[in-house]
């Protein structure tokens, strides 16, 4: 019963972020250029990883093997996208 309640209760995140910092939920038809962006930034340099990934490319990570509904995330420093995570 106590496992059961924890599972299905909205937890509060552990994680505090400095002021003007924002995790967000990545949300398909609203967010796909804010990843390209993070994610061509940080990996432009990166051999085997130099091509850029495209909106339409990060659409089709809601029909990969593995997805996780929620599992993608935007760090947002004042409404600005500085980086991400895919939990997949």
């Amino acid at each position: 019963m106590q496992i059961e309640r924890l599972l299905t209760s909205q937890v509060e995140p552990f994680i505090h972020f400095p002021i003007g910092y924002e995790l967000k939920t990545f949300e398909f038809e609203r967010d796909e250029e804010a990843w390209c962006e993070v994610r061509n930034d940080a990996f432009a340099s990166l051999a085997g990883s130099e091509t850029p990934v495209l909106p339409g490319e990060v659409k089709k990570m809601k029909h990969e093997e593995g997805y996780l509904a929620g599992g993608m995330k935007l760090l947002f420093h004042h409404n600005v996208p500085v980086g991400l995570v895919r939990v997949p």
